[in-house]
């Protein structure tokens, strides 16, 4: 199962970004209850991820994903 590296980054001149090309992701989350786990869908081009996170208790190892094909029904 492939695992999620999560950076963000902080910039501070938006001009590096010219001539550059995004990527389209569309994500949203399913409801939860306060204190159960997240799930987190994502789709990237033809492809859907499904991400599961536990509520943080400490360190934890990184959340399990799950890529599989997308289509639009």
């Amino acid at each position: 199962m492939a695992r999620e590296i999560e950076r963000r980054f902080l910039v501070r001149d938006v001009r590096i970004l010219d001539g550059r090309r995004g990527e389209h992701i569309i994500q949203g989350y399913l409801a939860k209850e306060v204190g159960s786990m997240s799930t987190r869908v994502r789709i990237r081009g033809e492809r859907a991820y499904l991400t599961l996170k536990s509520p943080k208790l400490g360190f934890s190892p990184q959340p399990p994903r799950s890529t599989n094909p997308c289509s639009e029904q």
